[in-house]
This record gives C-alpha cells, structure tokens and sequence, in this order.
C-alpha cells in the first residue's frame, strides 16, 4: 500500500515540503524537494529491528547503528512545528497547528503533526474526538510516521544525528536559511514569534503583524483534511430538533425558508463583547437582512453553562429576542463537539472573538453558510491572522461589514428552497 503523502503535489503551492543541500567543493547549491524524494526509501518491514522493540543491549546497539545509517540515506531532513502549550483550549490547539504549518513552509521544512495535541486536558476539557473530524494524520507527517516509515524512533535520540533548533521564529527563519543544514528540526512555542524581541522574551504569534494571512494560506490543508474525515458523527440534537415543534421548525413545507444562525458567547475565564448596544446593532442588521430575503430566523446563542449561564453575564437577551426575534431563540447547553459541529453547519455563524468559533470559520465555504466574525479577543493584530476571504467581520460597534453579500446570500436561499417546494416554477 503506498504511503498517505506521496502524492502532495496538490499542496506544493502552499508550502515547500523539504530541503535537499547538495555541497559540491566550496559552494552549495539549494534545490527544493518534494515528498517523493524520501520516498525513494523503501519502506521498514515489521520485523526490521530498526522498528522492532529492543529485548537486548545488542539489538538496541543494532538498532541505534541501522537508525543512523537510515537518516543519512536521505540526502537532507528538515522537520519544523509548535510545541504544544499545555491547558489550551481547541481554538489555540488549531491554531498551534495553522501556525506550524506556516512556520514550516517559511524555514523550507516539514510539517510534523503531533497526534497527542488534541488529548491533554485543559481548562475547557480535551477533545480526542477531532482525530475524527479533522484526520490530519491521514494528511501530514507524523511524529509516529517517523518511526514506522522512515525508522527514524526519536529527534530527541543522540543516536539521531538530529539537531535540534528553538528560538524566535524570525530567528529560526533566518537560522533556516544558513547551509549546509540538514537533519534539524525547528521548533517553537506560541509566545515565540515576534521579530525584533530579545530571545527568551515571550511575544506571542497572534499579537504579530508578520502573521497575518496565516489562515488564509494553510486553510486548503485543514479543509483537505476534514475532507477525509470518514466520521458519520451526527449530533443527537441537530438544530431542527433544538428549534422545537411548530410550523417554522418544518423547513420542507414552510413557505418561507428558515434559517439557522449560530450565535457563540464566550464565557467560563473570561466574557467577550457583552454590551446591549453591540447584541442590538448586529441583530438589528440581521433582522433587515432577514425581512429583505424573506427569510425566517432562529437564533441560537452557544455558551458554557447554557441558558442560566448566559442569562447571567447577557441579561438583556430575553428583552431582544422578544421584540427581534420572537419565540426563535434557544440556548442549547451542548457539549464542545456539538457545539463545533453546529457552528460549522449552520446557516450563519456570529463569533464572539473567541478563537473557538474563528477556528470553526475556516471549515465554512461560502456553500456551508455565512461567518461573521467579531475582532479576536486578542487585539485587531490577531485579526489578520485568522482572517479568511469567506468571512464578513464584525467591528467594535456591532457593524457588520458588507451586508449586501449576507443578504445576497440569504435572497439565494430563499430561491433555493422556493425551488424545492415547487420544482420546475421560475
């Protein structure tokens, strides 16, 4: 069976993938590589003690001299990733990801998935279940790929001839760019990004301009990956069932299409955009929006804790669903995999700045639905960052940008399901 990544070609011009030095007399000249030079390789076998576990000083001496010989049949390895942080929640684990595959791509080097990012405990709980929904194992190299393809067992081993290089990432670019170097791995943290900061100085990646447009470059490899999902994961609830009984919640004979809009609320250590006035002047746009399309609403706002939590920091969101958006507002008290799987699939996503919903926004095409995204709670730099053309952004005051495209969108579900319901009428 060939090997997942042997045909990346579809992503070279998303990033480089390797890095063959070839020093010939004093000078040294750079070729850039894809996967199907290492994979001239053949494969370890199962019983080959490069792989196998070591039962004795002997065959573990073997073992560290044939992994040896291995790594330098590859003419030049260059692995590059985020170490994990520790108590994160999925938004900062995604972006860990996002940001290593950027940082990878600007030191010429491979992307190493780590499989254990989705499993520690946080302060929001883990998420093992994203190996479901987004199998980048089945789409990057992994760590364990290293050992069962390439009988590389540890960077870390001395036996390894493996160099590791940690830093700033500006200073691990420019490191990147030094030859002849070959068998290293770059690594940094999330607070590791900024140019110009003395080293050792935190300065985190999402409060720096150099990062900008880092979504908008990795966002075909997520989708790519979510697209091998082979996850039939449906929620017990889906949003039809939240909305209760009555005759809008049947949107295959209602007249008027109903429309179902995610509507995130960050609470729990911290709680995000609570004015009155921010909830009216969005909502307020969306309710025109909606009469212009002809469209029916129901709006459901996700936070930690459910309705009784919500109620608590939003007291004023009865009052606006009663005169807005009446009987069609719910507050589901689901868990963080429901919670993900309805911010993604509904019809329009309203985000919080929380980096939870942003990071859902990326799996939304324009044919899932509509994302409105409101400044990350990080500042306007990080904006840049998670910033995708499919999204509308959200400023301070609640002013929704481009409304002619939301409502351009919502008149085409209109047709849409006028069409259904009367097949073959103009």
């Amino acid at each position: 069976m060939p090997y997942r990544l042997v045909d990346t070609t579809l992503r070279g011009r998303l990033s480089p993938l390797g890095l063959v030095v070839l020093c010939v007399g004093m000078s040294a000249i750079y070729l850039t590589t894809d996967w199907k030079t290492i994979e001239q390789l053949e494969p370890l076998s199962s019983n080959d003690p490069v792989v196998a576990t070591a039962t004795s000083d002997a065959v573990l001496q073997q073992q560290q001299q044939q992994h040896k010989e291995r790594v330098n049949e590859i003419p030049c390895l260059r692995f590059a990733y985020i170490k994990r942080m520790q108590l994160v929640g999925l938004g900062n684990r995604l972006t860990e990801v996002a940001m290593g595959m950027k940082f990878a791509e600007e030191t010429n080097s491979t992307y190493l998935f780590d499989t254990k990012i989705w499993s520690p405990v946080g302060h929001h709980g883990s998420y093992p279940w994203m190996s479901d929904f987004l199998p980048l194992h089945k789409t990057e190299l992994t760590f364990d790929d290293l050992q069962s393809r390439y009988g590389i067992l540890d960077l870390e081993d001395a036996n390894a001839n493996f160099t590791t290089r940690t830093g700033h990432w500006h200073q691990m670019v420019e490191l990147s760019k030094s030859p002849p170097l070959c068998n290293v791995r770059f690594s940094i943290k999330l607070n590791q990004c900024c140019a110009g900061e003395a080293s050792g100085e935190k300065c985190w990646c999402t409060s720096d301009i150099h990062r900008t447009g880092v979504f908008e470059a990795v966002k075909g490899r997520l989708r790519e990956a979510e697209a091998n999902t082979e996850s039939n994961y449906v929620p017990q609830e889906q949003l039809s069932d939240l909305m209760g009984g009555g005759d809008v919640a049947n949107n295959s004979t209602h007249t008027r299409p109903l429309v179902s809009v995610a509507w995130h609320i960050r609470l729990g250590d911290i709680t995000l955009n609570s004015r009155k006035d921010y909830f009216w002047a969005i909502s307020t746009q969306l309710v025109a929006a909606f009469q212009a399309s002809n469209t029916i609403p129901h709006v459901f706002f996700f936070g930690e804790g459910g309705e009784s939590k919500i109620s608590l920091k939003f007291p004023f969101l009865d009052n606006l669903c009663q005169i807005l958006f009446p009987g069609r507002c719910s507050y589901p008290d689901t868990d963080p995999r429901d919670t993900f799987y309805h911010m993604i699939h509904c019809d329009v996503l309203v985000s919080s700045g929380s980096s939870f919903p942003i990071v859902a926004g990326v799996f939304r095409t324009r044919s899932r639905g509509m994302s409105l995204m409101a400044e990350p709670k990080e500042g306007p730099v990080s904006a840049g960052m998670y910033k995708i053309s499919e999204q509308l952004d959200i400023d301070e005051n609640g002013t929704i940008a481009e409304m002619g495209v939301l409502q351009e969108f919502l008149e085409e579900r209109s047709v849409a399901h006028h069409q259904r319901l009367s097949p073959g009428v103009p």
